[in-house]
């Protein structure tokens, strides 16, 4: 049986740690780049979509992801003073390369914005256009375009903000600007402007997944944990393939003391993506909060498979040895 000391001290290292900070003291400098990739044509973000680390020096491709429902993609376990860069190939789009620089930010951000070879192109790859998209007046989009430049590019969000109101002032319903002008405020740390927002935006479209993740996220900051599992469970009705909507839902039951109900949405987030840091540390969490010490040793395990460089494995390998050592041995 697991001494109440050994217990105490794994909840208290995985509450602690950060798994994307950086190691000093001798230890290799590590950091992550997180990004995402958007349509030129309506700014609409691109999932789905395979996104490639390369070597700056060799050009060999070294990681592979594929970007969310959001259109959001990361690496992580990466040495700092190397560099990469982020391509994209999409079938019927031109191909992009960005660069990552690791001496503004850690992690860094990059956004990639694919322009399609031809028109026609771009709707065999990218869909039908939407009604939606088909009714938003050229102006509108404009406003999106620049408001979108200075919160991803120019990472100014305050002057996004009169950019994205100027964009739904001229079409109302124009969901994707909502939530940008919510990550905008949430960035700000305001989030009461932010709730007002989302709350317009899901009034207005009732699927829309994104306003319901972000609303839910806005909510549990708030301290709203009930609106905020409600927000999150639609979010989840909506797209039951998002891992970002099961990962906030979990980390939602959790801060609110149901581990039980947390539990299986941390299993879907991981399932659906095994290789984001964040869906380990939660469902690490959970195991230990839930007193299941296998489960949380498997997790541990699986995490050092996967992330064997990561600034987090050395805390890692200690609670391992620490539970390795507490629980009885296999039979």
């Amino acid at each position: 049986m697991l001494s109440s000391r050994v217990w105490a001290l794994a909840v208290l290292v995985c509450f602690c740690a950060s798994p994307l900070a950086a190691q000093r003291g001798g230890m290799t400098l590590r950091c992550s780049i997180r990004g995402k990739v958007l349509y030129r044509d309506n700014m609409a973000p691109a999932e789905r979509v395979r996104v490639n680390l390369v070597d700056g020096q060799s050009y060999n491709v070294i990681k592979q992801t594929t970007t969310d429902a959001v259109g959001q993609f990361e690496f992580h376990d990466l040495v700092r003073d190397m560099a990469f860069l982020v391509e994209v190939n999409e079938e019927g789009y031109q191909p992009v390369r960005v660069g990552a620089d690791f001496s503004y930010a850690c992690p860094a951000d990059v956004v990639i914005f694919l322009q399609p070879i031809s028109g026609d192109a771009a709707r065999l790859t990218h869909g039908a256009v939407s009604v939606e998209e088909l009714q938003i007046p050229g102006k509108a989009r404009k406003a999106f375009a620049a408001g979108l430049r200075a919160l991803e590019e120019e990472k100014r969000p305050a002057l996004s903000v009169p950019h994205f109101r100027q964009a739904i002032a001229l079409h109302a319903g124009y969901s994707e600007a909502y939530v940008q002008l919510s990550r905008a405020h949430i960035y700000q740390a305001e989030y009461g402007d932010a709730q007002r927002v989302l709350e317009q935006a899901v009034a207005r479209n009732p699927k829309n997944l994104r306003a319901y993740a972000l609303l839910g996220v806005v909510y549990r900051h708030q301290g709203e944990s009930a609106r905020a599992r409600e927000a999150l469970e639609r979010a989840v009705e909506l797209d039951n393939d998002s891992w970002l909507a099961h990962y906030e839902l979990g980390n939602t039951l959790l801060a609110a003391g149901d581990y039980e109900d947390a539990y299986p949405h941390a299993q879907q987030a991981h399932r659906l993506n095994p290789d984001a840091v964040s869906t380990h540390v939660l469902l690490y969490n959970l195991c230990v909060l839930r007193r299941d010490f296998s489960a949380a040793l498997a997790e541990l395990d699986e995490f050092l498979t996967r992330h064997p460089q990561s600034s987090w494995a050395p805390q890692a390998l200690r609670l391992r040895g620490q539970l390795r050592q507490a629980l009885p041995p296999s039979p």
